[in-house]
């Protein structure tokens, strides 16, 4: 009979069977494990652009839960191996509440298409440096005016500048997980040349000024 060789890969590692408890599971639940340890940060931290980007992915995420996704992907990065969570977890140092990461993922997924938006956002950011203040500018001209008629305004709009004028902030009162928020914003119609057409451009101020 043939041998098999022996994998250079290292084993799938066993978790230890447990015997099935005497306690309820949910009183088992409500009750703190004070021993049990927490992860706060990666074994090894993200640093410069991969850094910046993630921290944009964290913002769509709940704050409560978004600190993992940076653990889980630094983990992602120096992960040898098996390409699975559960290397991703060891790689990246998680220790007893490994289940709170499943639940990062699983988050993730849920919100998927708010992640690939913000993806995209870096994407294009990445392809034309600068691209805000040079895709903007007024509505179209005149339909009415005589000669050839523009796709797109004169004069490039700035947000920069359009964000510092005082003038022109609404105030949106809306629901959201933190309660009843309050936000001042500005929206306007602009020809853009990612799109070849019209858009409407909303700037929302947050608490902080930004």
């Amino acid at each position: 009979m043939a041998k098999h060789k022996r994998s250079a890969r290292r084993p799938q590692p066993r978790h230890k069977e447990q015997k099935k408890s005497q306690h309820d599971k949910h009183e088992r639940l409500q009750r703190r494990n004070l021993e049990r340890k927490k992860t706060t940060h990666a074994r090894v931290s993200l640093i410069d652009a991969i850094q910046i980007m993630v921290s944009m992915l964290q913002a769509v995420i709940d704050r409560r839960i978004a600190f993992r996704l940076a653990i889980v992907i630094g983990g992602m990065l120096i992960a040898d191996d098996r390409r699975t969570a559960s290397a991703w977890f060891v790689a990246a140092g998680v220790q007893d509440d490994w289940d709170r990461f499943y639940d990062c993922l699983i988050r993730v997924g849920q919100i998927s298409a708010q992640l690939a938006t913000v993806v995209l956002g870096l994407v294009v950011q990445k392809s034309i440096p600068g691209l805000t203040d040079r895709i903007l500018f007024p509505g179209p001209p005149d339909p009415h005016r005589r000669g050839r008629r523009s796709i797109y305004g004169k004069n490039k709009i700035s947000l920069a500048k359009r964000a510092a004028h005082r003038q022109g902030w609404e105030t949106l009162i809306y629901r959201c997980r933190r309660g009843e928020l309050t936000r001042q914003y500005k929206t306007f119609l602009a020809t853009s040349q990612l799109v070849s057409g019209q858009i409407r451009v909303v700037i929302v101020r947050f608490e902080d000024g930004g």
